[in-house]
């Protein structure tokens, strides 16, 4: 079980830098269409919702 373990490593390791690229990525995407839709009051909170939903889907 660990010399499996060991193998597998480096994927995991490379797995979770990917995931972490594409969180930050996602983050900032969000950022941009909450910013977009700062100046718009009514559309503020769809703002919101696209933004998450946009992080979400790239994650």
């Amino acid at each position: 079980m660990i010399d499996s373990f060991m193998i597998m490593l480096p994927n995991i390791v490379l797995a979770l830098i990917v995931f972490a690229i594409f969180y930050f990525v996602g983050r900032q995407i969000k950022r941009v269409v909450r910013r977009l839709t700062r100046h718009h009051h009514q559309a503020r909170n769809l703002g919101l919702v696209l933004g998450r939903l946009a992080q979400s889907v790239i994650v």
